[in-house]
């Protein structure tokens, strides 16, 4: 009954936002950051672990991997669980971040930081939607002052559905008088941070980024940019908003553009953002990604390993 309660509160909160949005102007196009695309291996792996055949990597049991929630993800049972469970019959050791998921980023980014700081094992961390703003608030700054610790640290980050460079739903929600008041007494029932959604809107996420560049050349990272169009979404009244109005393609609350960390590789499907910590399949997706993220990163060392043994260039 929880989760159906749950489950409706959603659908209401998607068709008031609408409702809201359509107060607001257009939002500013952004274009997509240059990355590579690795959806093929992603879905591949999928395919894999859903048959059982899919082979992790053989260093895999030797990090943590941390999963960092979304916003109010405390708040809703189950969020997350069945990646939880499929990540620990892979046989990983897997905790969720203890951060409060109502905070804001300043504050959830500091806790991630200390984790990174005293970490006794490498840590995978496996954010989703504002998780993954808190996270890679936390290790960019953190970067910027002890980037070797970063690189020992922090083996690699699964960013799924994230909002990195914020999203017009916040936008709307927290810069228009209508939007904020509903989302003051929002904010009242559940005691949430009102700085949670401002942390989320477009011009915060541009101030932050230009602030503290993410460190992809120091932390392999894998980003999940996902779409969906669909009446049968919960979040399809918001998917067809933010296709007609702004033309961005999303899963209901973040654009597929701004789900993209420059400098990652990127895998896309075609799911909504409930889908991810709830979805029937979103056990076997989470583990397709934390398996092709240590590719990556097997990939990345390999490459600095030759780049650095490379004999110098013969002089002219």
């Amino acid at each position: 009954m929880r989760i159906l309660a749950r489950t409706a509160q959603i659908r209401l909160l998607a068709v008031i936002a609408v409702l809201v949005v359509g107060l607001a102007g257009t939002a500013r196009s952004q274009p997509p950051a240059q990355t590579i695309d690795v959806t093929a291996r992603y879905k591949k792996g999928v395919d894999r672990v859903k048959t059982g055949d899919l082979t992790l990597p053989k260093d895999a049991a030797s990090h943590d991997y941390v999963i960092v929630k979304g916003l109010l993800g405390n708040k809703y049972p189950g969020y997350m669980s069945s990646s939880v469970k499929q990540l620990q019959r892979a046989g990983l050791n897997v905790k969720f971040a203890p951060i409060n998921t109502e905070a804001s980023s300043e504050k959830n980014s500091k806790v991630i930081s200390d984790m990174i700081k005293n970490a006794k094992r490498p840590i995978v961390f496996i954010g989703h939607s504002k998780g993954v703003v808190d996270t890679s608030d936390a290790i960019a700054e953190l970067a910027k002052k002890d980037p070797a610790l970063v690189k020992r640290n922090v083996s690699a980050f699964v960013a799924i559905q994230g909002p990195y460079k914020g999203t017009p739903i916040a936008d709307v929600i927290m810069k228009t008088k209508i939007g904020r008041s509903l989302a003051g007494l929002v904010g009242k029932i559940l005691r949430t941070d009102l700085q949670a959604g401002d942390d989320l809107t477009t011009s915060r996420r541009e101030a932050k980024i230009a602030e503290s560049p993410y460190p992809a050349h120091l932390v392999p990272t894998l980003s999940l940019a996902t779409e969906r169009l669909s009446s049968l979404s919960l979040l399809g009244p918001l998917q067809l908003f933010l296709k007609r109005k702004h033309g961005f393609a999303s899963d209901g609350l973040v654009p597929a553009h701004s789900s993209v960390i420059p400098g990652s590789a990127v895998a896309k499907d075609e799911i909504d953002h409930a889908q991810t910590p709830y979805g029937k399949s979103a056990g076997h997706r989470t583990l397709s990604l934390v398996s092709l993220a240590l590719e990556l990163r097997a990939e990345m060392l390999e490459q600095s390993i030759e780049f650095a043994t490379a004999p110098p260039p013969s002089p002219n």
